[in-house]
């Protein structure tokens, strides 16, 4: 008898350690995770950006920037290893001591004609808009229940930015806004602004991922160069396609 009442209590104690973690209170465990992830991807966006900057003070022009074609000048190996496009564009000087950086976090830039946003410019062109944005996949363990805090997480994590956030997909294609690309149909989900407040995500950047849907990847965004106050990049249709009434 004693055995079995032993072996009752046993199985109790692992089944409800199973629950507990499957059930951890956000503020304890989903929070830090995903302000440490934010902080982490806002810290080599930042990094990335100043020195993309530092270029062009040094050099004087964009040309170095290129055709404006999709260009990849960070990726960071699953060992945490970041591999640069050019060794000039290596961000190291704008990062903290002891910074690590974390796997599958890349950085691009891309730039796109202001009055057709589905065709690229070179970089140096007065009409054309450039982009800056390092984006990565965020592990999903704590979804459901706990989904609503990650949002939360990453805008108490990045002081509450509207350009660092979750891709989320919007209802309508954006119609207007502030220094926007008008027909976006995707846009950074931060926690304390509304679809019709956010910062919207270029066609063509969501174009290039070619993903099946981009939702819930992790992005930080920065207009490099390109619009005046009061402008925004003319709605044109889109390269490619996607169905914005579906889930």
């Amino acid at each position: 008898m004693y055995f079995w009442l032993l072996l009752a209590s046993l199985m109790g104690i692992i089944t409800f350690g199973n629950l507990r973690e499957k059930t951890k209170d956000a503020d304890y465990y989903v929070v830090p995770i995903y302000e440490s992830l934010s902080q982490n991807l806002l810290m080599q966006h930042n990094a990335f950006v100043s020195q993309l900057r530092l270029r062009y003070l040094n050099e004087g022009s964009w040309d170095w920037a290129g055709t404006g074609d999709f260009t990849t000048v960070i990726t960071v190996s699953e060992a945490g290893d970041p591999t640069f496009n050019e060794e000039t564009n290596d961000p190291k000087q704008y990062l903290p001591y002891g910074f690590k950086y974390m796997p599958g976090y890349t950085s691009v830039y891309f730039c796109v004609n202001k009055a057709f946003q589905d065709t690229t410019l070179p970089c140096s062109d007065d009409n054309a808009v450039m982009y800056a944005i390092t984006y990565a996949s965020v592990p999903v363990r704590y979804a459901g229940a706990n989904a609503m805090s990650i949002p939360k997480a990453i805008a108490a994590g990045t002081e509450n930015s509207r350009f660092v956030g979750l891709i989320e997909r919007s209802s309508v294609l954006l119609g207007d806004g502030y220094g926007q690309p008008l027909g976006a149909g995707f846009y950074i989900l931060s926690a304390g602004y509304s679809p019709a407040a956010s910062t919207y995500i270029p066609n063509y950047f969501i174009c290039q991922l070619n993903l099946p849907n981009p939702r819930g990847l992790m992005i930080a965004q920065t207009m490099v160069k390109g619009l005046e106050n009061g402008e925004n990049m003319i709605s044109t249709g889109s390269s490619c396609f996607w169905d914005t009434t579906s889930p």
